[in-house]
Order: structure tokens, then C-alpha cells, then sequence
């Protein structure tokens, strides 16, 4: 047999060798599988955003903050209306292009409301304290419901010195985890996974109902972090409880 010959006997044994045929293949299963594995990871991450997105969205509703001007009740309680309260009480920014939300002119508004809009605008000195117009800072306020009918920030009048309280919601609850961790990682030490779990899951539950019927935004914010915390709890207890069960089955 010439050496051609030889060498394509040769090509033809490599080409029919069933063990490096079935080599081959199991590559190709695992290169398919990790191709499987890696879209659906980002498959995985791209529904993850688009349920963070969708938060992010409603939140745009939900926390919404609608213009709003001081509550001045001697004019609310005299039907004065929405510009008519803004044209006497409330100061007009320049550099903002808009009402000033949090304070209002020192004027006697018990008299402005027996004298009527004509007569106050026609001369809003008999209104006046002094001689001179001061502007003071208001405790309450009204919003513009034009647009939004009620989110948290007008239930709770959350603007102004208050703002305070909705800008913080978010560090509070991520600040609940922090101390949950270190405090269930030691009760689960001490009396076991099953019992923290459990109470965990009931507290959990417990307060999430009760956080749709807060109060206050100070209620609010205490059941969002017990939730918080809790849902630490519960994390770290069936994380425990996989590791432990990953390590028998290895």
C-alpha cells in the first residue's frame, strides 16, 4: 500500500474511533448547556430590571409631589379660591418661576376673609402687621390635585421640614437589615433556623399587611423596617439551612 493510501486508512480509523466521537460530543453537550446556562442568567438579569423598572415607574405616581402652598384656613374656610389664596398670601419666586410652597406673608387672614378678595387686594395694608409685610413659615399645607388626586406625599404632607422623612425611607429600611444580620445571625445560633423562620415569616406577614394601613409616615416607616429586618431573618435562616444541605449532598 502506497503512503496515501496509508494516510487516508489512518484519517478514516481517527474519524470512526467511538471514543473520540463520544469526547466530542459530551464537549459539544456542555458547550450547549453553558450557552443555556449563561442566557438564562441574562434572561434572569434583564427580568430583574424590568420589575425594578417598573417600581421605579409607579413610584413616579405613587410618590409624586404636586404643587402646594401654604394652608391658610380663614380664606379655605371662606371659599376663597385656589390663585385668589396665592395672589395675597403666598410670596412669587423669580429665579424658581413659582409660588414659594413653605412660607406665606404675615397678614391678619381673619380680616382678609370678612373683607373679601376685592377689597384685601385693593389694599392688603389693613391686613398687615405693622408697617412693613414679613414673610413666616407655615406648619400645613394645601396641593394642587389637578393632576394627582392623593399620593403619600400629600396624604402625609410629606414637603417642606418634612421632606426629611421621605427622603430617609429607603436608608431606614436598608439600615434595618444591617442590624438584623448580625442579631438573627446569633439567635439562629442559639435557639436554631426553624423557630426564627417561622417567627420571621409571621412578623413578616403581619406587618406587610399593616403597612398598606398606616397612619402616619412615622407608622409607616417603623413596619418598613420590621419588614426589613425580618425578611433578613428569614433570608439568613434558609440561607443556613442550604449550605447545611448543599454540604451533606457534597
Amino acid at each position: 500500500m502506497d503512503e496515501g493510501g496509508k494516510m487516508k486508512e489512518a484519517i478514516t480509523e481517527v474519524k470512526e474511533d467511538p471514543q473520540e466521537l463520544k469526547e466530542r460530543k459530551e464537549v459539544v453537550q456542555e458547550e450547549k448547556e453553558g450557552k443555556e446556562v449563561v442566557q438564562g442568567e441574562k434572561d434572569g438579569k434583564e427580568g430583574d430590571l424590568s420589575w425594578v423598572n417598573t417600581f421605579e415607574d409607579l413610584l413616579e405616581f405613587l410618590g409624586a409631589t404636586p404643587d402646594y402652598w401654604c394652608h391658610i384656613a380663614p380664606l379655605v374656610e371662606a371659599n376663597w379660591t385656589d390663585q385668589q389664596i396665592l395672589s395675597l398670601a403666598i410670596p412669587y419666586s423669580n429665579s424658581t418661576g413659582k409660588y414659594e410652597g413653605c412660607q406665606m406673608r404675615n397678614y391678619n387672614y381673619t380680616a382678609a376673609a370678612l373683607l373679601g378678595y376685592k377689597a384685601t387686594m385693593k389694599d392688603p395694608s389693613v391686613v398687615q402687621h405693622g408697617n412693613t409685610t414679613s414673610i413666616i413659615k407655615c406648619s400645613a399645607r394645601d396641593f394642587n390635585h389637578s393632576q394627582y388626586s392623593s399620593t403619600v406625599v400629600t396624604e402625609w404632607d410629606l414637603v417642606c421640614e418634612r421632606r426629611v422623612l421621605y427622603s430617609t425611607t429607603q436608608a431606614v429600611m436598608e439600615g434595618g437589615k444591617i442590624v438584623a444580620y448580625p442579631i438573627f445571625g446569633y439567635l439562629i445560633d442559639a435557639l436554631g433556623r426553624r423557630p426564627i423562620v417561622l417567627v420571621c415569616v409571621v412578623i413578616n406577614i403581619l406587618a406587610g399587611f399593616l403597612v398598606a394601613a398606616s397612619p402616619t409616615v412615622e407608622v409607616y416607616i417603623l413596619l418598613k423596617l420590621i419588614v426589613s429586618a425580618t425578611d433578613a431573618g428569614t433570608y439568613l435562616g434558609i440561607f443556613v439551612f442550604g449550605m447545611f444541605v448543599f454540604q451533606m449532598v457534597s
